[in-house]
C-alpha cells in the first residue's frame, strides 16, 4: 500500500510507488518519527557528532552516499537551461529566465508559491540538503540491518514536517543501556519496527536497536571511515557526487571453508574412474589396451586413465587456486556518478590486491599526445590512445599448470617426457612484441585517407556513382596509427619479429616433440615481409601469409594461397605514422605537420577530463560531423534535381511534339531513367509531364535541404568546438577504474541554436512554416489519381510500390467483392461437353482490368476468345476464375475467393488440360493452389499447382526460366506491360486423371494462400 505526504496549506503532495523499495523505506522511516498523541521529542539524543563515515560502525556490506543533493539539482538545472532556445521562450516566462534559478523558481511557485531555494527547503523540512545523505547495509536480516542518515538543520521544522505528513501505528521513547531513542511501530508487513536517534546535526534511522546503539560515543572504536577499503576511497568519494561501495570483507572469513570442498570433486573423479574400468568387459578392455599401446604408446587403459586423471586434477586444482586467490585478493566494487552540468561521469571501480600499476599498461603522457594532435592535420573526431603495453611473455598460469601436471605424473611413476617437452616449448617460445609495447604511447585516429569525390564536380548522379564504383575496395577512412618517432621503424621491427618467432617456434616444436622423425607436411605456412621505399620517405610494408604446397599439380611445382596486407609508413616531424593501404599512398605522402599548433576546442575540452595516470582512452565526437552529413545530403539533392530536370526537359520536348500517347510512350522508352525516378506521368487534361520519385513524391518540386542547411548553420559554425563521448581506464595499485564521460555541451548547443534558428527563420515570419510545409509535402504527393497518369515506369524500381496504390506504404486497401463490368460472351451452342462450362464460376472479365487496385489497363483483351486451340487442345475461352493470394490481399482493393467449389463435370476423363496462370511471384517448388477432383463414388483426389513447374507470374520478364511440366500456350502484351517492356504468358498444363474409370462429379479450384494468386481461364477433359 502506498504512502502519501500531504500539506493542506501548501498544496504539496508526494506519492511513493509500491515497487520503489528505497523511497518507500525512507518514507516509512519518516513515519516512525510522528505520533498523533504525546509525540516524543526528536532532538540530539547523544549520538556521536561528525560526518557519517566517522559515526557509522565498520564492517558495512554496502554503503551509498549522496554528497550534495542540492548541488546536483543545480547542475541539472544548468544542463536544462543550457539547451533552452532563448527566442522560443514565451514572453510571460522571459522574466523568469533572469532569476538565479529559473527552474527551481518555477517549480517552487507551482508548489509552495515561493522560489524553491535551499533556504526555503530548509524552512519547510528542516533538512540540510547541501550535506550528505547515506544508506548503509550490514550483514544480517535485510529488513533490519540498515542505517539511514539524514542531515538536519532545524529539528523543530523537521519534526513538524513529519508530524503533519505521516501516521503510524505506535510511537514511543525507549531507553536501552542508558541510551534514549525513539521506537516506532509501523503498519507495513515488511518492516514492523524502526528506531530513530539524533546527533547535533543529523538523524539516524535503523531497523535494529543494536545497530543504533553502536552510534553512541564509546560503543565502538571501529568506524566506517577507518576500514581499509574506505581509506582507499578518499579520492573516489571526493570526485563523485553519488557513490556506492560493496565491501566483501565480511564474507572473506568464509573463504577458508572452501578448502574443505577442494578435494571432493577429485575423490569423486577417482571413484568414478574405478567404477567405469570395472564395468568394461574383459574382451573389450583387451582390445582397447592393444589399440592404446599401438597408437599412443601407453601400457593399456589403466595407464591411459592415470594420464587423464593427472590432466583433470591439475586443471581443476589450477582453476580452484585461481578462484580462491581472486576471492582473497578481491577487496570490493564501487560505482560513482559525478552530476556535472557539462561533463557528467559514470565510473566503475574494482578493488583488488592483484592489481599492480607496474604490471599494467603505462600511463599516457597526455602532454605529448596533445602536442601530436595539435600538429598533425585532421579532424580527429574518433581517437583511441593507449600507453606502452606490457611485454608479452610466458603465461604464469600455464607455467603453474604444467608444473602441477608434471608433479602428478611423476607421483604416479608415469613417463613425464611429453609434459617436459611442453614445458620447454612454453618457456622457450618467442613472443612477437606488438608496436604498442615498443613505444611510450600509441594514438589511433580515424582519417579520410581516400577521400570521396565531391558531388559538385559531377554533372549527374550516374557519373558520381560510376566514380565511386571505380574506387570499390578502397575504404574512404582508415584508423591511422601515430607513435613517437623511434630510431628504427617499429612496425617493420614488429612484423619481422613475427616472422622470426614463427620460424623459431616451428623449429622448437618439431625438435622438441619429434626429435627423431620430423612430421611429413604437404603444405607449408610461410610468412613474408617485403619492404620498399616510395616517394617522400614513404615505406611500403607488404605482409604476406602464404600456404605453399610441396607437390605440384597440373604441371606446376608449387601452388600458393596468399593473404596480403599492405601498410604505408612515414616519419613526420617527431612522429611515426602508418596505416593499412587504401588506394594510393597520396594522403601520407602529402602529410605535413602544421607550422604552429592548432588546438581543436572540442577535443581539448574532452581531454581536460582525463585524469593523470590514465592508461587508455577513446574519444568519439559524433555531432561534430553532423554538418558534413547535412551538407552532403543537400549536395545529393541538388545533383538529383539537376538529373531530373535534364530528363524532364527532354521528355517534355517529346511530349509537345507527340500528342499520341502510344507514340509518346514508344519514343521516351529510349531515354534512360535517372536513378531515383520511379515513373514518368502525364496529366491527360493539361498535358503536363511530371515524375514520381520513390514514396509517391511528385517532381518538379523546390529543393528542401537548403532550408535544413540554413537551420543548422549557427550550430555548424561551432559544431567542432563542443561535445563528444570520452571513455578512459586507469590502473593504480589495488584499483582499476573505468569511466564514461559524455559531454552534454554539443547536444545542448544543437538544441539551443537550432531552436533559435527555427524561430528566426520560420516562426517569426507569418506563413513561413506553412510555406515550408507545402514545399516538403505537396498536396499532389501520394495522390491515388497519379496512378492512372503513369505513362512509363522505371523497370529498375519496379519492386517499389507507389503510395496511393492499395497495399503500399501507409495506404489502406478497402476490399470490395469482384464485379464484372464488361459482359462476358455466352457459351457457343456447339461447344463440346469436354470443354467444361465455367460460366457460373467466372468472377472476372478478360476485357477489363480485373485486378482492381493494381496497374491500370492491365487486362487480357489480346488473348484469343471463343473456342481457340492452344498447344493442340481446344478450350472454351470467355472469362476468368481468379483466386486470392497474400500479395493480392495486400495490394488489391478487390477481395477474390480462396476457393471456387463445385465446378460441375459429371463425366469420365483420362486427362485434364488447364489453361491458366497466376499473378505475383512465389519461390520455385512451392504449391500455390490445386484442383480437387470429387468422384461419383465419394472419393477425392488432389492435383497440386506448383510454381515454376506448372505456372509462373503472367508478367514474365526476359530470361525467366521456363516451366518444367507445362507449355507456354500464349504470349502477348497489354498497355501496362508494354509500358514496362515485359511480356505476358499463359500456360497449358496437362494432368493424368488418377481414377479414369470413375466419373468426376465436380472440381474445386483452391488457392494455397501463397504470395502468388492463381487464376483459371478454361478446362478441357480428354
Amino acid at each position: 500500500m502506498g504512502i502519501s505526504i500531504r500539506n493542506q496549506n501548501k498544496g504539496i503532495e508526494v506519492r511513493t510507488l509500491n515497487h520503489l523499495t528505497i523511497p518507500r523505506l525512507l518514507l516509512t522511516v519518516f513515519a516512525a518519527i510522528t505520533c498523533a498523541q504525546a509525540q516524543p521529542q526528536l532532538r540530539n539524543n547523544g549520538i556521536a557528532d561528525g560526518p557519517p563515515g566517522r559515526v557509522l560502525p565498520q564492517n558495512a556490506l554496502l554503503h551509498a552516499q549522496f554528497n550534495n543533493p542540492y548541488q546536483a539539482i543545480e547542475n541539472f538545472e544548468k544542463l536544462i537551461l543550457s539547451a533552452v532556445p532563448e527566442r522560443l521562450v514565451p514572453p510571460d516566462l522571459k522574466p523568469l529566465m533572469d532569476e538565479e534559478h529559473p527552474l527551481l523558481t518555477l517549480l517552487g511557485m507551482q508548489t509552495v508559491q515561493a522560489p524553491l531555494t535551499q533556504e526555503q527547503i530548509r524552512a519547510m523540512t528542516g533538512l540540510g540538503i547541501d550535506r550528505p545523505l547515506t544508506l548503509t547495509f550490514y550483514l544480517g536480516e535485510p529488513g533490519k540491518s540498515f542505517i539511514v542518515s539524514l542531515p538536519v538543520d532545524d529539528f523543530d521544522a523537521f519534526s513538524g514536517f513529519l508530524e503533519k505528513s505521516l501516521k503510524i501505528r505506535s510511537f514511543e521513547s525507549v531507553s536501552v543501556g542508558g541510551k534514549t531513542f525513539v521506537k516506532a511501530g509501523l503498519k507495513t508487513p515488511w518492516l514492523q519496527t524502526i528506531y530513530l536517534a539524533g546527533s547535533a546535526d543529523r538523524v539516524y534511522l535503523s531497523g535494529s536497536e543494536s545497530l543504533l546503539m553502536l552510534l553512541y560515543p564509546g560503543a565502538t572504536d571501529l568506524h566506517l571511515a577507518d576500514s581499509p577499503l574506505m581509506r582507499n576511497l578518499k579520492d573516489i568519494t571526493s570526485k563523485n557526487d553519488l557513490w556506492l561501495t560493496f565491501n566483501p570483507n565480511l564474507l572473506k572469513p568464509f573463504a577458508p571453508q572452501l578448502e574443505f570442498f577442494k578435494y571432493i570433486p577429485l575423490n569423486m573423479l577417482i571413484s568414478k574412474r574405478a567404477e567405469l574400468l570395472q564395468n568394461i568387459p574383459p574382451d573389450q578392455k583387451a582390445m582397447i589396451d592393444m589399440r592404446l599401446r599401438l597408437q599412443l604408446g601407453v601400457n593399456g587403459l589403466e595407464e591411459f586413465s592415470d594420464y587423464v586423471e593427472c590432466f583433470l586434477s591439475a586443471t581443476y586444482e589450477e582453476l580452484y587456486d585461481l578462484v580462491v586467490t581472486g576471492i582473497r585478493s578481491f577487496n570490493g566494487i564501487s560505482l560513482g556518478l559525478k552530476l556535472d552540468s557539462a561533463f557528467p561521469r559514470a565510473s566503475f571501480y574494482l578493488h583488488s590486491d592483484s592489481l599492480q600499476a607496474d604490471a599494467s599498461t603505462r600511463p599516457i603522457p597526455l602532454g605529448d599526445v596533445r602536442d601530436a594532435l595539435r600538429r598533425i592535420p585532421g579532424t580527429h573526431r574518433h581517437i583511441s590512445i593507449t600507453g606502452q603495453t606490457p611485454t608479452i611473455g610466458p603465461s604464469p598460469r600455464i607455467t603453474s599448470w604444467l608444473s602441477r601436471l608434471k608433479a602428478g605424473i611423476e607421483a604416479k611413476k608415469l613417463n613425464p617426457n611429453f609434459v617436459i617437452a611442453l614445458q620447454k616449448i612454453h618457456l622457450e617460445t618467442l613472443h612477437a612484441q606488438p608496436v604498442s609495447s615498443r613505444v611510450p604511447w600509441t594514438l589511433q585516429t580515424s582519417t579520410s585517407v581516400n577521400p570521396p569525390p565531391l558531388m559538385g564536380d559531377f554533372s549527374s548522379l550516374e557519373a558520381y556513382g560510376n566514380s565511386l564504383s571505380d574506387r570499390t575496395g578502397q575504404p574512404i577512412t582508415r584508423f591511422v596509427t601515430i607513435t613517437p618517432r623511434q630510431q628504427d621503424d617499429v612496425l617493420e621491427q614488429s612484423l619481422r619479429q613475427k616472422i622470426t618467432a614463427y620460424e623459431q617456434n616451428t623449429k622448437l616444436v618439431n625438435q622438441t616433440l619429434f626429435p627423431k622423425h620430423q612430421p611429413m607436411q604437404l603444405i607449408d605456412k610461410v610468412y613474408r615481409l617485403k619492404s620498399r621505399t616510395l616517394d617522400r620517405g614513404v615505406k611500403e610494408q607488404t605482409w604476406e601469409t602464404a600456404f605453399v604446397s610441396r607437390g605440384g599439380l597440373f604441371g606446376f611445382n608449387q601452388h600458393e594461397l596468399i593473404s596480403r596486407s599492405v601498410y604505408y609508413t612515414r616519419n613526420v616531424g617527431d612522429w611515426s605514422i602508418f596505416h593499412q593501404a587504401s588506394g594510393s599512398p597520396g594522403w601520407i605522402e602529402q602529410l605535413q605537420p602544421l607550422a604552429s599548433p592548432q588546438a581543436n576546442k572540442g577535443l581539448e575540452r574532452l581531454l581536460d577530463q582525463v585524469p593523470n595516470g590514465a592508461n587508455s582512452l577513446c574519444a568519439h565526437r559524433f555531432l561534430a560531423g553532423l554538418p558534413d552529413v547535412i551538407n552532403t545530403a543537400a549536395d545529393f539533392e541538388a545533383l538529383l534535381h539537376r538529373d531530373v530536370n535534364g530528363y524532364l526537359t527532354r521528355v517534355r520536348s517529346i511530349s509537345r511534339e507527340t500528342p499520341d500517347k502510344a507514340e509518346f510512350t514508344r519514343k521516351i522508352q529510349s531515354i534512360q531513367f535517372p536513378p531515383l525516378v520511379q515513373s514518368i506521368n502525364r496529366n491527360p487534361e493539361t498535358g503536363d509531364v511530371y515524375c514520381l520519385l520513390p514514396g509517391g513524391i511528385v517532381y518538379p518540386r523546390p529543393a528542401v535541404l537548403p532550408h535544413l542547411v540554413r537551420l543548422f548553420s549557427a550550430f555548424s559554425e561551432h559544431a567542432d568546438d563542443f561535445g563528444g563521448l570520452l571513455c578512459y581506464t586507469r590502473v593504480e595499485d589495488g584499483t582499476y577504474e573505468g569511466s564514461i564521460v559524455p559531454s552534454t555541451e554539443s547536444l545542448a548547443n544543437l538544441i539551443r541554436l537550432v531552436g533559435n534558428s527555427l524561430h528566426e527563420q520560420l516562426l517569426s515570419t507569418p506563413n513561413a512554416l506553412d510555406e515550408l510545409r507545402d514545399q516538403v509535402w505537396m498536396p499532389q504527393d501520394r495522390d491515388p489519381s497519379r496512378l492512372s497518369e503513369i505513362i512509363l515506369k522505371n523497370p529498375a524500381l519496379e519492386f517499389l510500390p507507389i503510395p496511393g496504390q492499395p497495399g503500399a506504404w501507409g495506404t489502406p486497401a478497402p476490399k470490395t467483392e469482384p464485379k464484372i463490368s464488361v459482359t462476358i460472351a455466352p457459351r457457343a451452342s456447339a461447344t463440346p461437353k469436354r470443354q467444361i462450362d465455367l460460366t457460373n464460376y467466372y468472377n472476372a472479365s478478360m476485357n477489363e482490368t480485373w485486378q482492381v487496385g493494381g496497374l491500370a489497363e492491365n487486362d487480357l483483351k489480346s488473348l484469343p476468345q471463343g473456342n481457340p486451340e492452344f498447344c493442340g487442345v481446344p478450350f472454351d475461352v470467355r472469362g476468368i476464375v481468379q483466386l486470392t493470394g497474400n500479395s493480392a490481399e495486400e495490394q488489391l482493393s478487390v477481395k477474390f475467393p480462396q476457393k471456387v467449389p463445385g465446378i460441375a463435370v459429371n463425366q469420365n476423363a483420362s486427362k485434364l488440360h488447364a489453361l491458366h496462370a497466376c499473378a505475383w511471384t512465389e519461390t520455385d517448388g512451392n504449391q500455390i493452389g490445386s484442383f480437387v477432383l470429387h468422384y461419383e463414388d465419394g472419393e477425392t483426389r488432389e492435383l497440386p499447382i506448383i510454381y515454376g513447374k506448372h505456372v509462373r507470374d503472367w508478367w514474365t520478364p526476359a530470361n525467366t526460366p521456363a516451366t518444367t511440366d507445362s507449355q507456354v500456350a500464349w504470349k502477348g502484351a497489354n498497355t501496362a506491360s508494354s509500358a514496362s517492356q515485359i511480356a505476358l504468358q499463359i500456360y497449358k498444363t496437362t494432368w493424368d486423371n488418377p481414377r479414369p474409370e470413375v466419373a468426376i462429379s465436380t472440381i474445386d479450384y483452391v488457392s494455397s494462400r501463397s504470395q502468388a494468386a492463381p487464376y483459371l481461364i478454361a478446362i478441357t477433359l480428354e
